[in-house]
């Protein structure tokens, strides 16, 4: 069996021997049978890799095939599309003069002369409405004066239209103040008027309750009156005195009546009262005392009573409406000098602000044409119907105002930016420059107005630095294509946020 084992491991050996050599596998002569077993193995497997490897490579050179067959027929239609817009370049640039070689720069540079010219060609129209609507307010102005003078103020109808006007409005200023006083006097009438009237209708109720007390006391006339209330007062008097009498005297009888108390009391000795009556008296003087005592009380609790009747506080409340009556006068004449102080105090503010905000609203009327491209030409401060001061737009395009109401949310936008920047150049001018940073303005703006407000802050690159933060890519590519690469640089930050610095 050993035998048999040698040979067979001897001819299995040759055979491995052979496919190693056959495959140009170098195989030693003193390497054992399980050594060329192992490397025959790892050959086996390295091949079955390369086998893989190489139908992979097949899968992916028949993708590629595929991809480039796909690609050469989308060329072909690239190159039909290229045909037809050549034909239709030569159509359209012929209609603006060109021919059809010319460069697509060169047709740009012409449709921009175009359109510039357009643009004056408005702005000429503009102005020549403005010029036909100032010339119709004049003639209606001068025609309107006319009337007033012939109607109102003859002694004016030498003087020009200007100069008559402001006649007419002096005079139509002392009218109304005129008025106004009148207004005044009228009030005043009308409040003594209604006084009198409160008066006489107190002095007839007061007369009514007269009369109604002169007949209950049975005499002829109010005169009579005081002393029947003397008498009607001292028999009320003698009245209690005789009640607290007879309380007196029935408590002291200890419940038996008034009569057998008097017998009962003549019946005792005389000299037995006196000790008994100074002994009364003193519990008399300590009961007096405490009943004074208790009449202030009373008397007190009256008073407070009578002040809450409300009769004395009313009479305050009378007097204090008197004194309001006679300081309204002075109290009137003083209003008047506040609301006259308030009135040109306000007009001095007003011309401060013309004075001092005319230059930057000029300025960011400017920057708000260039950044809406010329849909408004200026910005104009005008008065709401509560008479507050508010900007508005002014539409190139027939000269009606905008209020921001009635803006956009990119218009309105555009608007805040271009007062900002008219206020940083107006600062810049007189002071230190420091970075300008902004962060994502331009996400409301189309395209056009972006790339506007792009060449703006351009512009103020050469004032101050400006820092411009975005994460839109697009809005990179406007600012790379519209800004020369020596004023601005691109800083990536992350993926995709980007910042922009304009030097």
């Amino acid at each position: 069996q050993a035998v048999a084992l040698a040979s067979e491991i001897a001819n299995l050996t040759d055979r491995i021997t052979s496919a190693l050599t056959h495959e140009d596998v170098s195989v030693a002569k003193d390497q054992s049978l399980a050594e060329r077993i192992d490397m025959a193995r790892r050959h086996v497997e390295s091949q079955e890799t390369l086998r893989a490897q190489i139908d992979a490579s097949v899968k992916t050179l028949a993708q590629h095939r595929k991809d480039l067959k796909k690609i050469s027929s989308e060329m072909a239609h690239v190159e039909e599309d290229l045909d037809r817009w050549k034909i239709a370049w030569t159509h359209t640039v012929m209609k603006i003069g060109l021919a059809a070689e010319a460069s697509p720069t060169a047709a740009l540079s012409v449709i921009e002369s175009l359109r510039e010219a357009k643009t004056q060609q408005d702005e000429a129209d503009v102005l020549k409405k403005r010029i036909q609507g100032i010339d119709r307010d004049a003639q209606a102005f001068q025609e309107r004066v006319s009337q007033l003078v012939n109607s109102l103020a003859s002694e004016f109808k030498d003087a020009p239209p200007e100069e008559a006007g402001v006649l007419l409005n002096a005079k139509l200023t002392e009218a109304r103040a005129s008025r106004s006083r009148q207004k005044d006097i009228q009030r005043q009438l009308n409040a003594a008027r209604m006084e009198q009237e409160n008066a006489k209708k107190r002095l007839d109720d007061a007369t009514i309750l007269i009369e109604s007390l002169c007949r209950e006391a049975h005499c002829t006339g109010p005169e009579m009156l005081p002393e029947i209330e003397k008498r009607s007062q001292q028999r009320r008097q003698l009245n209690r005195e005789n009640e607290d009498i007879g309380d007196r005297l029935r408590r002291l009888s200890a419940g038996a009546t008034v009569e057998a108390f008097v017998a009962e009391a003549e019946s005792v000795a005389p000299d037995s009262l006196v000790p008994k009556m100074e002994q009364l008296a003193g519990d008399i003087t300590a009961l007096e005392h405490e009943r004074s005592e208790l009449d202030q009380t009373i008397g007190t609790e009256k008073a407070e009573l009578m002040r809450m009747d409300g009769r004395a506080e009313a009479a305050g409340y009378a007097e204090d409406a008197e004194q309001l009556l006679a300081g309204l006068e002075s109290d009137v004449a003083q209003y008047a000098r506040s609301k006259i102080a308030s009135v040109i105090l306000a007009r001095t503010i007003e011309q401060y602000r013309e004075k001092h905000q005319g230059p930057l609203i000029k300025r960011a009327s400017d920057l708000f044409a260039q950044m809406t491209r010329n849909a408004f030409h200026s910005v104009r401060a005008e008065y709401d119907e509560k008479g507050h001061p508010v900007l508005v737009g002014i539409r190139a395009s027939g000269g009606e105002p905008v209020t921001v109401a009635g803006m956009s949310d990119g218009t309105a936008d555009q608007l805040y930016l271009a007062l900002r920047l008219a206020s940083l150049e107006n600062y810049l001018d007189s002071s230190e420059p420091l970075p300008f940073v902004v962060d994502d303005i331009l996400l409301r703006f189309d395209d056009d107005r972006a790339v506007a407000t792009l060449k703006v802050l351009s512009d103020l690159s050469e004032k101050t630095q400006v820092i411009f933060f975005t994460h839109h890519h697009h809005l990179v590519e406007l600012a790379q294509a519209a800004i020369d690469d020596s004023i601005m640089r691109v800083h990536l930050l992350g993926v995709p946020p980007r910042i922009a610095t304009l030097h």
